[in-house]
Formats: C-alpha cells, sequence, structure tokens
C-alpha cells in the first residue's frame, strides 16, 4: 500500500510495512505452541517488542541538493545490526550445489550480513610452528565429496573423522567474506578445550603461559585489523567459584591441568596491547551466576572487554518443546521465557554497559519428540525463530545475532537446528528469518524531494543507495548512511 505523508514539511511517498505473520514457506499458527507459550509471548509483549524496535533500529535522515521536488528511490542495502552464523562447513557439504547454497546464505539477499570464523588452536597449529592460515588439499570441496560418499550425518566425535571436519582453513573463509562484504567476528585464540595436544601436555603452568602469549602474539601480528573483532576467550569462567571470588583457575584444572593461573585476564591485556585499536575484543560464555561478577572484576582491574558475548544454546529436543509450551526450561544455564531473557539482558547491562553479541545461538526442530510430526516440530522451530529474534533485535544494547549451525545434523550434536536440511532444502525456520531480516527490518521507499531540494526519510539503521533521474536524463546515485 502506498502512502503520501509529509515529514518536516517533505512530502514522502512510501510503501507502508503493515504488520505480517510469516510469509513465503512459514506462517504463525498457533496451534504447533502450547497456551502457555502464548501467554509469555502476548499481544502486550509484541507490542513492546515492536515500539523497542522502532526506538533503536531506527533514524531520521536528512539531507539537501537534490533536484526540486524530485522522487528518490530509497534502498537500503545493508544493515547496522548483524545477524550471523558460524561458517564452520564452508565448502565442505560435499556437493557442488549445496556448497553455493551454503555460500549464498551469506551473499546480499541471503539471511546474514555476518560471519563467525573458526581459528581453533587444535586445527590452526595441530604440528607446533606450522600454522595453518591457507588452504590444504582437504580445503579442496574434492576431498569432501570422496569422504562424505554415503554419510548423512558427521560428528567430532566419529573416529575417522577429519580435524579439519568445521575447521576450514582460515585464509580462504576471511577472502570470501573480504569479496562479499561479510562482517568477520574471530572465533577463538584462546579455549582450553580445543588446544593442540602438544599445549595441553605442557609440563608446567609457567611453560604453557609461554605458549598462551605466543598463539595471542601470531594471531594478531598475522592479521592486525583485517578482522574486526575476535573472542578472546571463550567459557573462561570457573562456574562453581562464588560470586564473591569469579576466577578461572578451577573449571579446566581436571581436563586440561596446565591452564595458566589467571589466563583470561592476560589474554585480554596482551591482545589489547597487540591488536590495533580499532579491533574489538569480546569475552564469551554461557548463563551462570559468576558471569557477570567475573565480567566487572575483569574490568575494573582494566581488561580491554569491548564486547560482551552470551551463548543461547538449547541443546535437546525435549527442552525446545517444553519451552514450545511456555514451560520454565533451563537448558545450557538459560531460561527461555521472554521476561527470564530481558532480566538476564538487564544483569549484563548492569555490569559491563558494553555491546552484547549473542554469539552463539541454538534452536532445534524437536523432531525426535514422541508424537511429534516432522512438520509439526519445523513449525515449531521456525515460531520460536522469529519470535526470539524479534526480542533480541529489540534489545538496544544487543548488536549482532550469530546463530551456531547453518545445516542439520553437522555440529557436534544430532540436532535439527539449521535453517536448512541436511540436503540444503530450506525449512520454515529459513523463511520465517528471511522475512525478518529482508522484508521486515528493511527500508525501500520512494520519497520526494522539497522545493528547495532537502529530502527526508525514515528507516532501519545502515546504508542506503538513493537513486533519482537527473536533469539530462541521466540516472543519478548516491550513497548515504543512517545512524
Amino acid at each position: 500500500m502506498k502512502t503520501l505523508f509529509v515529514v518536516g514539511g517533505l512530502a514522502v511517498l512510501a510503501v507502508s510495512a503493515l504488520p505480517v505473520r510469516g510469509g513465503a514457506g512459514f506462517a504463525t499458527d498457533r496451534s504447533v505452541m502450547g497456551e502457555g507459550y502464548w501467554q509469555l509471548w502476548n499481544d502486550d509483549l509484541q507490542r513492546k517488542i515492536d515500539a523497542r524496535i522502532e526506538q533503536n533500529r531506527k533514524a531520521d535522515w536528512t539531507g539537501d541538493g537534490f533536484p526540486s521536488s524530485v522522487e528518490v528511490k530509497v534502498e537500503q542495502v545493508d544493515c547496522d545490526f548483524k545477524v550471523g552464523c558460524n561458517i564452520f562447513n564452508f565448502d565442505q557439504l560435499g556437493d557442488d550445489a549445496q556448497n553455493a547454497e551454503y555460500k549464498a546464505a551469506f551473499k546480499p539477499g541471503g539471511l546474514f550480513n555476518a560471519a563467525t570464523l573458526p581459528f581453533y588452536w587444535h586445527a590452526m597449529e595441530p604440528v607446533q610452528g606450522q600454522i595453518r592460515y591457507t588452504s590444504n588439499e582437504r580445503d579442496d570441496p574434492a576431498f569432501w565429496k570422496s569422504f562424505l560418499r554415503g554419510r548423512s550425518i558427521v560428528r567430532h566425535t566419529d573416529k575417522d573423522c577429519p580435524w579439519e571436519w568445521r575447521r576450514p582453513s582460515p585464509d580462504r573463509v576471511v577472502a570470501f567474506c573480504e569479496t562479499n562484504g561479510v562482517a568477520m567476528h574471530g572465533h577463538v585464540i584462546i579455549y582450553p578445550l580445543a588446544h593442540p595436544k602438544w599445549v595441553a601436555q605442557e609440563s608446567s603452568k609457567e611453560e604453557a603461559a609461554k605458549l598462551y602469549e605466543k598463539r595471542v602474539y601470531d594471531i594478531a601480528l598475522y592479521y592486525k585489523d583485517r578482522i574486526p573483532q575476535w573472542d578472546v576467550v571463550n567459557e573462561s569462567v570457573n562456574r562453581s567459584s562464588s560470586t564473591a571470588n569469579p576466577n578461572d583457575d578451577i573449571f579446566w584444572n581436571e581436563t586440561v591441568p596446565t591452564v595458566p593461573w589467571d589466563y583470561t585476564f592476560n589474554a585480554f591485556r596482551l591482545a589489547e596491547r597487540l591488536f590495533p585499536p580499532s579491533v574489538k575484543l569480546a569475552i564469551n560464555d554461557c548463563w551462570h551466576d559468576p558471569y557477570t561478577q567475573f565480567i566487572t572484576s575483569l574490568l575494573r582491574r582494566g581488561a580491554k572487554i569491548d564486547i560482551v558475548g552470551i551463548q543461547m544454546h538449547i541443546f535437546v529436543d525435549d527442552h525446545a518443546y517444553a519451552i514450545s509450551q511456555g514451560k520454565p526450561q533451563v537448558t545450557n544455564g538459560t531460561l527461555w521465557g521472554p521476561e527470564d531473557q530481558m532480566k538476564m539482558l538487564g544483569e549484563l547491562d548492569a555490569c559491563a554497559h558494553r555491546p552484547i553479541h549473542l554469539s552463539e545461538v541454538t534452536i532445534p526442530a524437536p523432531r525426535s519428540v514422541k508424537g511429534i510430526s516432522r512438520e509439526k516440530a519445523d513449525a515449531i522451530q521456525a515460531q520460536m525463530v522469529r519470535d526470539n529474534f524479534r526480542l533480541w533485535f529489540s534489545w538496544p544494547s544487543i548488536n549482532r545475532i550469530t546463530y551456531w549451525n547453518l545445516v542439520d545434523n553437522i555440529g557436534g550434536e544430532i540436532l535439527c537446528s539449521g535453517f536448512y536440511n541436511r540436503d540444503m532444502t530450506k525449512k520454515p525456520a529459513y523463511f520465517a528469518l528471511h522475512r525478518l531480516v529482508n522484508e521486515e527490518w528493511r527500508t525501500n521507499l520512494r520519497a520526494k524531494a522539497s522545493a528547495s531540494g532537502a529530502l527526508s526519510f525514515r528507516g532501519f539503521k545502515g546504508r542506503y543507495r538513493l537513486s533519482w533521474t537527473g536533469a539530462d536524463g541521466m540516472p543519478v546515485t548516491r550513497i548515504v548512511e543512517l545512524h
């Protein structure tokens, strides 16, 4: 529907965005969710989410220098807010068409404008001193065609699974992201559970600390500011430590005895010194009691934490189904009721006063639950994607959401949590998210300049292409930023 309205005395012709539930391949069906779910995700909450989106994600733009009364086509070409996914199976699906579809999800018109790249130490430097930045033969799609022949599911724990599975060499993925304007996030520099054996078997904490320092040095020296933000550490806080004395001293000791004392703080201080100032440094963990106090302690001591990462994983189908029925369910340390989530986010805001990266999101279609059809399970996943992404998008301090697996049955766990089935056919969750990021959260309209050549419009924050026909009949284009 087209509407002519006035902003600051300027006539603006816009295509109005009426509230739409769903889209091609997805439509809300209240019957697939329990009544308890709808009591939590009620109309009043939805109106509050809409209001926060309007307040936090949109802005007004005004400029001059346009021909008098000219009609201008306003097209949003990118969004400030980042919606991403890990890109761990780059060229690894064993089929050229499936690999192309995987990459298309990160290109304009796909689902994502951001990606988390794998930098797990054990896969980057399996042999000490031989850092795997560039490709080898196992990064060739032909290798994975051969390996995956006859396999429908692959897990890290499979005895014959190559360690390069979901760990492609980073440089080729970096180049893809740069070519396609994908905002990159590096994951992770220091993570004891992903150390090479030669680090984990080090004889003393002091010697291990030297290896940690070299690891940060190697990454910072090689990439400099090419990757704009990094998880410096992952899941480092000792979850059994007290809130009065949160630390990273004990958590890993049983499995990796030589983790250095206070490695989180030291890694941040070293990363601050070695990376260019423009590079953002993030901490990343799941929700548990000591996390906020741990962050507060690190900041008080002078750690440069620019971004706070929080994980939102549902790793069990039964948990996903319980949430869809509105039942309280703690999964991976997190309650998924909207009010519970907002309380958690408020606590993160209060402790850190930093942007929040919703860093790892898993929402499975609960296909393994007895009595649930595949169609209903997929509809449950899609509805949970839509509602939760809207809540997260509306929250003012969240600036990035990263989904954790794009495709079903390719993670460490066996879950149908992707936006694609394993054969890369699109699930209802794909269409639910596509509708949000490419339609509901995009501004495209036509606006008319004033007689004096001024133009105004309101839209989602991001980059815009303004185009019109000049006095000579030739097309004219102007790129502007709306923040």
